[in-house]
């Protein structure tokens, strides 16, 4: 972007590098995969309550009390 206004910058730069790139995004993937599958292969320094902890939905709200209808004049 800014190549054109730099003296000592005029052509030289080369910003595209298909080795990088390629060794770049495989050690990226390596390590989200790492990541997601740690939790997996080593179960136990998961914490206890995460996986003895039973999910239970929450109570329904309390009926309201039904109110008198009102008659039409």
């Amino acid at each position: 972007m800014f190549e054109a206004s730099l003296v000592e910058s005029t052509g030289r730069i080369r910003t595209r590098n298909k080795r990088f790139a390629i060794g770049s995004f495989l050690f990226q993937a390596a390590l989200l995969t790492a990541l997601l599958l740690t939790p997996y292969l080593y179960p136990a320094a998961l914490p206890k309550p995460a996986l003895t902890m039973t999910l239970l939905a929450p109570p329904p709200p309390p009926m309201r009390a039904e109110l008198p209808a009102r008659r039409a004049n």
